[in-house]
């Protein structure tokens, strides 16, 4: 499948939205959704567009966060790509647009530790568990991150 991936637009947000809650068990999407409304308007909101059909086949939230004390990075909140188009490589060039467009050379994001396939597509892109926790829900995770301490001297 091809795909164009760009900025979200207003007019799209239904659309998106609706792709958060078919996106399955291991998106969130009651805080997927939270995400999407904090960061719509603000343009973090990147869309996979098939390119056929014109329909959103995937979503992304990544943000650049600059804190007190850390190096800055680039989070990726959520990520999620429609059941029906998965494993064509849509997650794949999401990420790799999220990448391009940061600031940052560090990337951050966490994973479901039962999403093993998200997991080994991550690790496979060369992102590093840092450690495993449980968030808020009592769900085991693993914080990753692309960059770290390798590439922090030539971050931004």
């Amino acid at each position: 499948m091809s795909v164009t991936i760009r900025s979200a637009r207003d007019d799209e947000r239904p659309e998106v939205e609706a792709l958060v809650r078919r996106c399955g068990k291991f998106v969130r999407t009651y805080f997927a959704l939270r995400q999407v409304e904090r960061y719509y308007r603000l343009g973090f909101v990147m869309v996979a567009i098939d390119d056929d059909s014109g329909r959103i086949v995937g979503f992304n939230v990544a943000v650049p966060l600059a804190r007190k004390h850390t190096k800055p990075w680039t989070a990726i909140y959520e990520i999620g790509v429609d059941p029906e188009a998965r494993g064509q490589g849509i997650a794949t060039q999401m990420i790799g647009v999220a990448l391009a467009a940061s600031p940052y050379k560090r990337i951050r994001l966490v994973v479901d530790e039962r999403n093993e396939g998200a997991a080994r597509l991550y690790r496979g892109l060369g992102f590093r568990a840092l450690g495993v926790r449980e968030n808020k829900s009592k769900e085991r995770i693993i914080d990753m991150e692309l960059g770290g301490p390798l590439m922090e001297e030539n971050a931004t």
